[in-house]
């Protein structure tokens, strides 16, 4: 991780005063939550060591989850789905991707959070975010080994799906719109139209 820094102003005659910033660890963070430091209004992510905010959410992001969540539904039965829930990435990475695909677990993930080695896919809707969610989160999420990842373009209308992970990228990314159909590797019987999540 690198080091940051935090700027203070000095005492009269100092000047600015230029102090380092020690990135935390994913246990720290999560000792924080624990703690209650955040609360429900917080929206925060742990990326690079350093707690980030997460971008306001609008009506087209809410309705798109609840339509691809809608379409997961005939798979319950043998994954589990969550929806902006926390999941530790890797060392220094604890994010809350909008839509996760979980392989089931026996204590129903109440003892641990979802690790990269429970997910099967997850999905960002992205307008405001959307750079962020191309290049910072995807390649956390590849680095991480995370098998699939697909991003909801909101302002483009398109379902954008990153698949095979090498180091930080994917070897595969194709773009689908309109009356395209695209299952995910995990569960090849969801069959969903893209332009069914913009409508």
């Amino acid at each position: 991780m690198s080091s940051a820094y935090s700027t203070f102003v000095g005492p009269p005659g100092v000047g600015d005063i230029r102090l380092p910033v020690a990135p935390l660890s994913t246990e720290q963070y999560l000792r924080m939550i624990e703690a209650g430091v955040f609360d429900s209004s917080d929206k925060v992510e742990l990326i690079g060591g350093f707690i980030t905010p997460m971008a306001p959410v609008g009506p087209e992001h809410n309705g798109s989850l609840l339509k691809l969540t809608k379409r997961f539904a005939v798979v319950a039965d043998r994954f589990e789905i969550a929806v902006q829930a926390t999941v530790s990435i890797s060392a220094g990475e604890v994010l809350e991707p909008d839509f996760a695909l979980l392989t089931e677990r026996a204590d129903g993930y109440m003892s641990a959070l979802p690790r990269a080695a429970d997910v099967r896919l997850l999905v960002e809707s992205a307008a405001s975010s959307l750079k962020h969610d191309r290049q910072v989160k995807l390649s956390i999420y590849a680095a991480a080994g995370i098998p699939e990842y697909w991003i909801v373009d909101l302002k483009a209308k398109a379902l954008e799906v990153h698949r095979d992970p090498v180091g930080d990228s994917y070897q595969s990314i194709q773009v689908f719109s309109g009356d395209d159909v695209v299952s995910p590797l995990a569960c090849p019987e969801v069959s969903l139209r893209v332009g069914s999540l913009f409508s």
